[in-house]
C-alpha cells in the first residue's frame, strides 16, 4: 500500500526492481518499517516535520548517527538509513545536530528564527553535527542573537557571545533579555541594537561582572541589569580609549 512495485525473476527467484510510484508513508514510524527499498530510492512521508510533507532518501550503505528525524534507521530494511531531504529546521538545536552535508550554497531556514547558508569556508558557525553556515541578515540587513545558539538558558552566554564574535551587526529582541553569568567581552566595532524592552540580565557572582567592552561598538538603546547582584568593579567595564557609542542606554538593578 506504500507504492507500487516491479518485480521480475531472477536466477529462479523474485527480486523487486523498481517501483511504479515513491512510496508514501503516513509517518516517520511507518517509513522506518519499509521493506524493498532500493539504494537511493526516494520516500514521501505526508506527516514529516511540522505535519508537513517530508521527503527523504535510502542509503543503503549509511551508518550516519541517528535522530529519529532527519536521519532515521531503515529498520525494515535491516541496514542503511533513510535520510531527509528538508532544509527547514524545527528549531536551532536541531541545525546544530544535523549530520547531514547539504551542497555550499544551499539555502537553509531554523523556524520563527531566520535563514542560513550551507558553506564549506568562510563560515560564521560550524555547528556540533559537523554542518558548516554563514548566518544570513533578514530583509532589513539584520541578523539576530538567535540566529547564534538556543536562548532562555540560566547563562545565554554561549549563544550571546558567538553574536558578539562574528563581527556582524546584532540586535537584541527578546523581550525577557538574556541572562548573562559569564563575563562577555565586545571587542568588534560593529552595531548592537536593542528592540523590545530586551536586556543583557548579570547573573554572575561578585568576582566578575556582565561585560567588558573594548572595542569601537555602537550600542542603541541598550539595557544592562545588574539583577541586584554585587560584581567586580562595575557592571560593565569601559576600557580606557575603547571609545563606544552609547545612545539611550540603561543600566538598573544595582547593588
Amino acid at each position: 500500500g506504500a507504492g507500487g512495485q516491479v518485480w521480475q525473476v531472477v536466477t529462479g527467484a523474485w527480486s523487486i526492481v523498481g517501483w511504479i510510484t515513491m512510496p508514501t508513508f503516513a509517518n516517520v514510524a511507518g517509513m522506518a518499517l519499509a521493506t524493498g527499498l532500493l539504494d537511493g530510492q526516494n520516500s514521501t512521508v505526508t506527516g514529516g516535520e511540522n505535519t508537513e510533507r517530508e521527503y527523504f532518501t535510502y542509503d543503503a550503505t549509511s551508518t550516519a548517527p541517528v535522530d529519529g528525524a532527519l536521519v532515521v534507521t531503515a529498520t525494515g530494511m535491516g541496514a542503511g538509513r533513510l535520510i531527509s531531504t528538508r532544509t527547514v529546521y524545527a528549531s536551532w538545536g536541531e541545525m546544530n545536530t544535523d549530520v547531514r552535508t547539504p551542497p555550499a550554497g544551499t539555502a537553509l531556514t531554523v523556524r520563527g528564527v531566520g535563514g542560513f547558508t550551507a558553506a564549506t569556508s568562510g563560515q560564521d558557525l560550524t555547528l556540533s553535527g559537523g554542518l558548516k553556515v554563514t548566518v544570513d541578515a533578514n530583509s532589513s540587513g539584520e541578523r539576530i542573537v538567535e540566529q547564534f545558539g538556543e536562548v532562555g538558558t540560566p547563562d545565554d552566554y554561549a549563544t550571546v557571545q558567538r553574536a558578539i564574535d562574528s563581527g556582524h551587526n546584532i540586535v537584541f529582541s527578546r523581550p525577557s533579555g538574556y541572562k548573562i553569568a559569564t563575563k562577555l567581552t565586545f571587542d568588534q566595532d560593529v552595531t548592537y541594537t536593542f528592540r523590545n524592552g530586551s536586556s543583557l540580565i548579570y547573573k554572575g557572582d561578585k568576582t566578575s561582572r556582565l561585560a567588558d567592552v573594548n572595542g569601537r561598538a555602537v550600542f542603541i538603546d541598550p539595557v544592562f541589569d545588574g539583577d541586584d547582584r554585587q560584581c567586580s568593579l562595575s557592571l560593565v567595564y569601559w576600557s580606557a580609549g575603547s571609545g563606544p557609542t552609547y545612545f539611550n542606554g540603561k543600566t538598573r538593578n544595582l547593588t
